[in-house]
């Protein structure tokens, strides 16, 4: 089942210009998964930073220390966890790039393996 990732890679024209497409794809969604996961840490250091503000308001009807906290830490924690993904999918273009530029199925397998740790991360992540 597994095969030799070695070997040179014996593809067409077409599917050669397909990858190709695919790589520049990856590319954008990479910038998309990194304006996403940016906004979001933004949006929640905001919110963070106005809870912070009211928590000294008089009328005491502001939002605790602790869910200030808790706003701050999902805005780290969003950026944290966006930062692998748009990094394998980089790796994966780059690597999918080489394999056509230079037919090396060694670098075509590398490009699968930074997709498929993408994915699986992503599964667990979101699970």
């Amino acid at each position: 089942m597994h095969e030799n990732p070695t070997a040179n890679i014996e593809i067409g024209i077409d599917v050669k210009s397909t990858l190709l497409d695919i790589a520049r794809w990856l590319v954008l969604l990479a910038i998309i998964c990194i304006i996403l996961f940016v906004g979001a840490a933004i949006v929640l250091g905001i919110a963070g930073g106005v809870s912070i503000t009211e928590i000294g308001a008089p009328d005491d009807d502001g939002i605790s220390l602790g869910m200030a906290i808790v706003f701050v830490s999902m805005a780290v924690l969003s950026a944290g966890l966006g930062i692998y993904p748009v990094v394998a999918l980089i790796k994966c273009s780059t690597c999918i790039k080489e394999a056509i530029d230079t037919n090396d199925g060694t670098q075509f397998h590398q490009a699968m393996v930074y997709m498929r740790n993408m994915f699986r991360y992503m599964v667990i992540v979101l699970w």
